[in-house]
């Protein structure tokens, strides 16, 4: 009696290991067809995604090109200040120097990429006319 009671609870067990297993496997199924399925959508909304990823690139850009300038400006006062002064360290003034440079050099750039990345977006953009302005006003 003990014995046939083992057996059918061991049956048992056996058949739930094949059921979670089943379980398991239409689990994992279902979470790679949802998967393709958002691969899908995101392909779809590439073209869209594409054009606000280069607005936000183009607004990050545009920061950098604030924040150059502003570097830019404050080594001018330096060197300025420095020029006033009648005993100058020549190691801040070279590196007031080397920072105007290095900055000079980054807007350049940075100028570069948002006359690259404007003329990819559409000429109704907003963005497009904003950005002539700021290139302008930084230089």
């Amino acid at each position: 009696m003990k014995n046939a009671v083992f057996m059918l609870i061991d049956n048992i067990v056996k058949e739930l290991a094949k059921e979670l297993k089943v379980k398991d496997g239409l689990e994992r199924f279902l979470s790679l067809a949802s998967l393709e399925r958002l691969k899908l959508q995101e392909r779809s909304n590439l073209g869209a995604a594409g054009a606000v990823k280069k607005r936000v690139r183009i607004d990050d850009l545009t920061y950098r090109l604030r924040k150059e300038s502003a570097l830019i400006a404050g080594a001018k006062n330096m060197l300025k200040l420095f020029g006033e002064q009648k005993k100058a360290d020549q190691k801040s003034v070279m590196n007031a120097h080397e920072t105007c440079a290095n900055a000079h050099e980054k807007l350049d750039l940075i100028r570069l990429a948002l006359k690259k990345y404007s003329e990819q977006l559409p000429q109704e953009s907003p963005k497009v006319s904003s950005n002539c302005v700021i290139m302008h006003f930084c230089e």
